[in-house]
């Protein structure tokens, strides 16, 4: 798996002289530029992307029927059968980000980039998104 970070897509010729040849490769590009450089070293097939959303500061409120349990909990099974699903995305979302906010931690949602019913709560709640992580496949010939 190849991560690469760089602050100018100038740099990447020199840090692609690192990545060892001949083996079976992940790369996980964040900046549309990095695919076409990369792509002059390896050969690439793009495999799927991942969407990663934030939350402003202070902004995510969780509803006051949220249980954040580090075990199985039964108020949460028949929360989830009272449900029947309806909403019980949107307020496992929320209640994890605030309690994560509350927790001194950065958030972060992802969603994979086909996931619609995802990135679509995601935005309906207010994340902002953040970054989009492509992921190419190099496989030697």
């Amino acid at each position: 798996m190849v991560f690469l970070a760089t602050t100018h897509p100038a740099h990447l010729p020199e840090l692609l002289q690192h990545v060892p040849r001949g083996q079976n490769l992940l790369f996980k590009l964040n900046d549309p530029r990095h695919h076409t450089i990369v792509q002059t070293f390896f050969s690439l097939e793009r495999v799927t992307a991942f969407v990663s959303y934030t939350a402003p500061a202070g902004k995510i409120r969780s509803a006051a029927d949220v249980t954040i349990s580090a075990a199985p909990d039964d108020r949460c099974l028949q929360m989830y059968a009272d449900l029947g699903r309806s909403g019980l995305g949107r307020k496992v979302v929320e209640g994890a980000l605030n309690h994560l906010e509350h927790g001194g931690f950065l958030t972060r949602y992802q969603a994979q980039e086909d996931n619609r019913a995802s990135t679509r709560l995601a935005e309906s709640i207010g994340l902002r998104h953040v970054v989009t992580y492509e992921h190419w496949r190099h496989v030697p010939h």
